[in-house]
């Protein structure tokens, strides 16, 4: 099993997958991101320690090796983030 999924998608998508987030949670994304090690610590680590959904805007590395281009957002979320989220997906 995934402990943290990643989320890559056009900004549309981005303010879906928010919108489902304050459905299921009540609260909003309180993103905190650097601009570098984005995959790694903004979408992979912090996701994985807090527990919590966090976006990210990429950062050189990732548009390099993981081809991320200029349209997209990343959402990094944790495995207990999942269930809720699909729910609020199906009702919103």
């Amino acid at each position: 099993k995934a402990d943290v999924i990643q989320v890559i998608t056009e900004p549309v998508g981005g303010m879906k997958l928010a919108q489902s987030i304050v459905y299921a949670t009540g609260d909003k994304i309180n993103p905190s991101f650097a601009g570098i090690q984005s995959l790694c610590a903004d979408a992979v680590s912090g996701p994985y320690v807090s527990n919590k959904v966090n976006t990210t805007l990429a950062c050189n590395g990732s548009r390099g090796y993981a081809g991320i281009v200029d349209e997209e957002i990343i959402y990094g979320l944790a495995r207990d983030n999942l269930k809720p989220l699909m729910e609020a997906f199906e009702n919103i």
